[in-house]
């Protein structure tokens, strides 16, 4: 009897090493594809310690948990090509929000009768003054946002509309344009943990 050795990519649902996925990690080669691969095969990921570059803004619009080694970094890198959404562009190196428009009070909230609320937790986002945030998240409820984010050109954590219950946890938010963390109109009961915010 032959026996295969089991990978989180066989398991339905388990979470995916972006490795497995072809990402390499090293700073250097573009690994937005492998990332995207791995969110869209179970919407549950995971960056082992390493640098990973990302050319383009990587989207959900479904409940998603993104985790890492606290020494790894997703880092945006020139030139970044934006999420079109109807007249408009969003440029963030991470997205949570049902597809539609800026601000569209009438679309699917996500986190609403689910079981789950999305995550994103202990890595490092940098923006490298390339991206205008490093976590936009728009009608998600519940989301818990954990990660630390350097160098957006607007806001390192754009909370916008409809993010009832988000929690922020210990961000260390560095040397970002505008604003660390913005908090749109209707983002109710949102909490922030511990923040450090500089530069």
């Amino acid at each position: 009897m032959a026996l295969t050795k089991a990978t989180n990519r066989m398991i339905s649902g388990a979470q995916a090493n972006v490795l497995d996925y072809g990402a390499t990690g090293d700073g250097v080669t573009d690994d937005t594809v492998a990332i995207k691969a791995a969110l869209a095969a179970t919407g549950n990921i995971y960056f082992p310690t390493g640098t990973y570059i990302v050319t383009e803004v990587i989207h959900s619009n479904t409940v998603v948990f993104i985790d890492g080694a606290v020494d790894a970094v997703v880092k945006a890198k020139a030139p970044f090509t934006v999420k079109t959404i109807g007249a408009s562009t969003l440029s963030s190196v991470f997205s949570i929000f049902n597809d539609g428009v800026f601000h569209d009070i009438s679309g699917t909230r996500l986190g609403a009768e689910m079981e789950s609320s999305p995550k994103i937790g202990n890595f490092t986002i940098d923006c490298d003054k390339v991206c205008d945030f490093g976590v936009y998240i728009e009608r998600v409820e519940y989301a818990t946002i954990e990660c630390d984010v350097y160098s957006a050109l607007d806001s390192g954590i754009r909370v916008d509309l409809y993010c009832w219950g988000t929690s922020l946890v210990g961000n260390k938010i560095q040397d970002c344009v505008t604003s660390g963390i913005y908090l749109d109109t209707a983002a109710n009961a949102v909490k922030i943990d511990r923040p450090e915010i500089w530069g």
